[in-house]
């Protein structure tokens, strides 16, 4: 009974303190993804990187996160968060992580602005 014991406790403590160094090996632990920055403007034809910070429910940064993919409403943004600006007005850059569940999936995102002008 006290070895089970030990164990039990040496199990917990190393969950507790897993909760501080997130990696991204366990995906439903992103809560939270916040994009930087958060709002730019660039010329036209100027470009500009963003990146993406996840977190889990707790607050933690996640490290080594890798978003499954980048959208914008207009411009050409790349994978690794490298937008181009092709065109003028102000534009949404949105950043998805897809969670896989045993029954089903869900989308974590985070958004920047960015304002294209001359």
């Amino acid at each position: 009974m006290k070895k089970l014991l030990f164990f039990a406790v040496i199990l917990f403590s190393m969950g507790l303190s897993r909760g501080y160094t997130h990696t991204q090996d366990d995906p439903t632990l992103v809560d939270k993804i916040f994009v930087s920055p958060a709002t730019v403007s660039i010329p036209y034809a100027g470009d500009v990187y963003f990146r993406a910070y996840a977190y889990d429910k707790d607050g933690n940064r996640i490290e080594n996160f890798t978003p499954t993919f980048w959208q914008a409403s207009a411009g050409i943004i790349y994978d690794d968060g490298h937008y181009v600006g092709n065109i003028t007005g102000w534009h949404t850059v949105e950043v998805v992580y897809n969670v896989e569940h045993e029954d089903h999936v869900h989308l974590v995102t985070g958004e920047a602005s960015v304002h294209v002008g001359f």
